[in-house]
């Protein structure tokens, strides 16, 4: 691709934007913005993507269900029958010194039980299996169940308490169709010019020598970021020393008679970490490792070993990091052309979401025209949240003690918790107490202290002894019990997908609320 012209200075009201890439990150943007600011003249270049991390299935946490049924209204019930999504209601990690931990979409260690002095944190032993029962959505995980039966037996599914496990080329689908609904301009082409000019880019030239030009370009094209890295050069800030997993191997498992998980797999390799997600008639599955600890041949081997049925394969690079500013002139980069970290935590869809959130609030406050301030404050404000998943994953990396290849050693030693580090020390010295919260945490923290509590005690990180009474003890064996009795009787994720797909579903849609 060719890059001309000069840099300059800034822009007038946006009433035209393009957007580069119709990969669901593009077509999220086209709506949000559409549907913000119907005057908006928006066009989507179909350009083909090069290089993007896209596994035939991913999780999503619940910020992705709530940005698509909230902020851009979309009707649950359609979306269940047009993308097909299946509920899952966290990550079961085999990570640590434990048999495995929860990360949830419930609260579960960040509570107290009107029987307990003390919050749920502290009464969970340092045993293997200590992590089971402790919350309405761990119970349901061992159980296999998904959601709890209402007092009318329908599926009781409280709002914001779910992510989904998506189909790629499925939720393409169903979003292509929503644009087509709203006055949404496609073209199909391929990018050989971009023209830079006083505001940024002046124009892109495609193969066929179509010019075409905007008040504001939207950059979806994948890790390429063809407007934002290559065109303007923004500089990149690499994630590689901390986060050292560089490649994946993905490929999907045929289903046949296996029950639907309502979570998400994942399960530490001496060379990174293997994953599953649910899908109707599929297993997506992957192995992220480090290249430079293992050979793509190795991690395929490890990936077959975890899942037998895997079929044909692929081999995706992945490019941890982002760009020192997302927004530069009139050019927003969005999705991994902005900036990736691997799905460890199943982060990428939410920070897509709160980025093209953002943008369209941003139009409608300064009503069309785009002040610096605006881009200083949106770059400042995507840098602190990405930069805080990658802390996050840093828990993960810092603490992991499952295994001593060398990978881990490395891993444990190079990893970045940034942020992180006064909610650390607090929780070693003082426990899994929420009484700092406030102070610990940015109010719009999107993992919340339960998120990080959960990580820090799956793993078994030590923190500041407290010998629960034993009746006390017994009080809490009690509630994990009460909790498994309770799921007994709830929805699977298949008896869930065949309750929507009934009659009644229909009459009764008051349960997707």
């Amino acid at each position: 691709m060719r890059v001309a012209g000069q840099l300059g200075k800034l822009m007038s009201r946006i009433s035209r934007i393009l957007i580069l890439g119709a990969d669901y990150a593009g077509l999220l943007a086209a709506l949000n913005l559409k549907f913000k600011v119907p005057e908006l003249r928006v066009e989507v270049l179909r350009a083909p993507i090069a290089d993007d991390f896209r596994p035939p299935g991913f999780a999503t946490r619940i910020e992705f269900p709530t940005y698509l049924h909230e902020e851009l209204r979309v009707p649950p019930l359609e979306f269940l029958r047009g993308a097909q999504p299946i509920w899952r209601i966290g990550t079961r990690y085999q990570w640590g010194s434990r048999a495995f931990f929860d990360h949830t979409t419930e609260f579960q260690v960040d509570t107290r039980y009107a029987a307990l002095s003390h919050e749920t944190g502290y009464y969970i032993g340092d045993g293997p299996n200590e992590f089971e029962a402790i919350g309405a959505a761990s119970a349901n995980i061992s159980a296999g169940k998904i959601f709890v039966r209402d007092k009318e037996g329908r599926p009781q599914i409280a709002r914001n308490r779910y992510g989904y496990h998506l189909e790629h080329q499925r939720l393409n689908e169903f979003l292509e169709a929503a644009t087509g609904r709203m006055e949404i301009l496609f073209r199909d082409g391929r990018v050989v010019e971009v023209v830079r000019g006083e505001m940024g880019v002046a124009s892109v030239r495609l193969e066929d020598g179509q010019t075409l030009t905007a008040d504001l370009y939207i950059d979806a094209s994948g890790p390429e970021s063809l407007l934002l890295g290559q065109a303007l050069g923004v500089p990149y800030c690499d994630f590689a020393a901390s986060l050292p997993c560089d490649r994946a191997i993905v490929g999907m498992c045929p289903r046949s008679n296996e029950p639907i998980k309502p979570n998400t797999a994942v399960k530490a390799s001496d060379c990174g970490w293997c994953w599953s997600t649910e899908h109707e008639s599929f297993i997506s599955c992957g192995h992220v490792f480090s290249s430079a600890h293992a050979s793509a041949d190795q991690a395929e081997k490890k990936l077959r070993e975890e899942y037998p049925k895997v079929n044909s394969t692929r081999l995706l690079r992945i490019k941890q990091g982002r760009y020192e500013r997302c927004w530069e002139k009139n050019v927003l980069g969005i999705g991994s052309a902005a900036g990736l970290v691997e799905p460890l935590a199943a982060a990428g869809a939410g920070l897509l979401a709160f980025g093209c959130q953002w943008l369209a609030q941003s139009l409608v406050d300064c009503d069309g025209v785009i002040r610096p301030t605006i881009i200083r404050q949106f770059n400042r404000r995507w840098s602190k949240l990405i930069e805080g998943e990658r802390d996050f994953l840093g828990l993960f990396y810092k603490y992991n003690t499952r295994s001593d290849a060398p990978f881990w050693r490395d891993a444990r030693s190079s990893a970045h918790v940034g942020s992180l580090e006064g909610l650390i020390r607090f929780y070693q010295d003082v426990g899994p107490h929420p009484v700092h919260r406030n102070l610990l945490l940015a109010e719009d923290d999107p993992i919340g202290l339960d998120g990080y509590y959960s990580v820090l005690l799956g793993q078994n990180v030590p923190h500041k002894a407290w010998a629960p009474p034993p009746a006390e003890m017994q009080s809490w064996k009690n509630i994990q019990e009460s909790w498994r009795r309770r799921v007994e009787l709830g929805f699977s994720v298949q008896e869930a997908m065949n309750y929507f797909a009934s009659a009644a579903a229909v009459a009764k849609a008051g349960a997707m609320a």
